[in-house]
């Protein structure tokens, strides 16, 4: 690789594409974070305003389980052979009033009594000003509707979008920007071969204020430095010239004249 111009494009590219893919990876993060953030708390609402109806509707937490969420109850089917079932996933937990799991999930069982300390992380369910439960968080990864999942993927697939055009961007301008930069560089290198064939009379267009912009400007000033010396020296060669032929113009016609007699 011996174009500089390539060097830069591919050096542009490379630091754009870093950039590009750490902002896609972050944003990413981000809206995957954010997305679940939002799936979890509007899981916890229906799940607040499920059990809230229930209690008062029968006044006591008898039966919720088999009435709201029959599925806990019962195990899904495996799709790996061999495999004991696993009951249906809850991402939330309730205990009542006493800290008695009433509404298993996760690593909370039925009937087990939860700390002081573990329900004070949990949000309690406040129904007329009364504490009848806590809703604890179990962790686990909620499931994404066919909706969500179809946004998630968009958001995603915009992210990508937009790094390859972020890098498409980048390999043009990187392009035009190393074309910017080498461009007094090759000028100074035609320049240099043609004072080398015995040209002297060259001149680039400065075309910045730059540090190559100086460059060209030392260049122009040494060439027309060099196309003055040139032509003083064939000046003074020609007057030396001059000034030698005639005395000797002279001393040859006595020469001769002697010669002749």
């Amino acid at each position: 690789m011996k174009s500089i111009s390539l060097k830069l494009t591919l050096a542009f590219l490379l630091v754009s594409l870093i950039v590009a893919g750490l902002a896609a990876l972050f944003t990413w993060q981000a809206t995957t974070r954010e997305f679940e953030t939002v799936v979890v708390q509007r899981i916890q609402d229906d799940f607040t305003t499920k059990v809230t109806a229930y209690y008062q509707e029968h006044g006591s937490w008898k039966g919720i389980v088999q009435n709201l969420f029959p599925r806990s109850t019962q195990p899904q089917q495996s799709t790996v052979p061999n495999q004991q079932p696993q009951p249906a996933p809850i991402i939330f937990a309730l205990a009542d009033e006493k800290g008695i799991i009433i509404v298993p999930g996760g690593e909370y069982h039925p009937k087990e009594i939860i700390s002081d300390a573990i329900l004070a992380d949990g949000t309690p369910l406040e129904i007329d000003g009364v504490v009848v439960g806590t809703i604890l968080k179990t962790g686990q990864t909620p499931e994404l509707s066919a909706t969500e999942q179809r946004y998630l993927d968009r958001t995603n697939q915009a992210l990508l979008l937009a790094t390859g055009a972020a890098a498409i961007i980048a390999l043009l301008l990187g392009a035009f920007l190393a074309r910017s930069l080498t461009r007094p560089i090759r000028a100074l290198t035609d320049a240099t071969h043609s004072i080398a064939s015995g040209d002297l009379t060259q001149k680039i267009p400065v075309y910045s204020q730059d540090e190559l912009g100086e460059l060209t400007a030392s260049f122009n000033q040494m060439s027309a430095d060099l196309a003055r010396a040139t032509q003083s020296r064939r000046q003074m060669t020609a007057d030396i010239a001059h000034d030698l032929g005639t005395p000797l113009t002279v001393l040859g016609g006595y020469l001769e004249a002697m010669q002749e007699g």
